[in-house]
């Protein structure tokens, strides 16, 4: 048991530093390059349906090789797709180094007058705009975090089935959210801006979460797991404008593009919603006396717990998350001055190359 802490704490440090580390230069470069709302949502329109495909094949994938993920015998094919999975992460990786987008001239000296590890930290949190987006970005990733830890469990036990037909669950969800990101959330983005866009999507979200109380079969699953990648979009979608937007109002106030110190202290808040979900798991299965690890005792009604973890807790989330963003003071005139201040702020930076 030691043995096993062990090995997956050093696996979890190593694999959160290298992802960190990629994930913090990729996703700094989205709020640089795109600086209008049409040409940001635009471009987000791609990333996201590119990031859904990957996660389409992720969730697919497994299910493909593990025919029971409660099964500990197991273990062989969990292996073989791990490193399935490590070559195709490796080339898309090249590929986007190789071929990806740079950041603009105009910005590449700001970094000389970055602040400290406790300076960005300090000034991050100074802004209220990013403090009430913290607090939803939170519960979000709390439910992102949740929901494909539970539903293995919630499709074997509610359900009734394992293996591909699982995965099947999850791809319906990012199908959906895929044909939803581009005909739904792109215009209406568009036209009512992100933060009544996103809250509306937390509304859409806790009731299609609410399906999974009522089914008990395959196919109502697949059709409530559809509706749930309509909400889940929005948020995928708008979670990106929002820190764009908020970049843009500290560089009216540092003179700086802060891009990395933003996602670097967004990710590192964001691992605690991961010790909120393991926790959220193991106070509901202790309660519910699910018993050791993911085998129910037998017995007991395990749909209780398993549905309390798929919609209550993501639900009370949500409704948080729904209430920051109304308090999130970033919109109307407020964000338009932001950006008239912005291009004034680019102008004076452009012509000093």
């Amino acid at each position: 048991m030691v043995a096993n802490f062990i090995y997956f704490f050093i696996v979890i440090v190593i694999f959160e530093l290298f992802y960190t580390i990629y994930s913090l230069n990729l996703t700094s470069l989205f709020p640089e390059i795109f600086m209008t709302q049409q040409e940001r949502t635009q471009a987000n329109n791609v990333r996201q349906v590119f990031t859904i495909v990957g996660l389409i094949f992720a969730f697919i994938l497994p299910g493909m090789i593990i025919d029971d993920y409660r099964d500990p015998n197991n273990l062989p094919k969990y292996q073989l797709f791990g490193i399935i999975a490590a070559v195709i992460i490796v080339a898309c990786a090249l590929i986007f180094l190789i071929f990806g987008p740079k950041e603009r001239v105009e910005f590449q000296q700001d970094y000389q007058k970055a602040f400290g590890f406790f300076g960005t930290i300090k000034y991050c949190f100074k802004s209220k705009s990013f403090r009430w987006y913290i607090i939803a970005e939170t519960c979000v990733w709390f439910v992102y975090g949740m929901l494909p830890t539970i539903v293995p469990l919630y499709a074997g036990e509610v359900l009734k089935v394992v293996g591909l037909s699982t995965s099947l669950l999850l791809a319906t969800t990012f199908i959906s959210a895929t044909i939803f990101i581009t005909f739904l959330w792109k215009p209406l983005v568009r036209k009512i801006g992100n933060r009544k866009a996103w809250i509306i999507s937390f509304i859409i979200w806790i009731l299609s979460l609410s399906g999974t109380l009522f089914i008990s079969e395959f196919i109502g699953g697949l059709i409530v797991f559809f509706l749930i990648g309509i909400g889940l979009s929005g948020s995928l979608f708008i979670i990106d404008l929002v820190v764009a937007d908020i970049i843009d109002e500290d560089e009216t106030v540092t003179g700086m593009r802060r891009e990395a110190g933003y996602y670097g202290v967004n990710a590192f808040v964001l691992r605690f919603s991961n010790v909120l979900v393991i926790l959220a798991i193991g106070i509901v299965f202790s309660g519910t006396e699910w018993g050791g690890g993911y085998v129910p005792n037998p017995g007991i009604n395990v749909t209780i717990g398993l549905k309390i973890l798929m919609f209550a807790l993501p639900a009370i989330a949500l409704v948080i998350a729904a209430l920051a963003i109304y308090k999130y003071p970033l919109h109307g005139e407020r964000l338009l001055k932001v950006k008239e201040e912005r291009q004034k702020i680019h102008d004076q930076k452009k012509s000093r190359i």
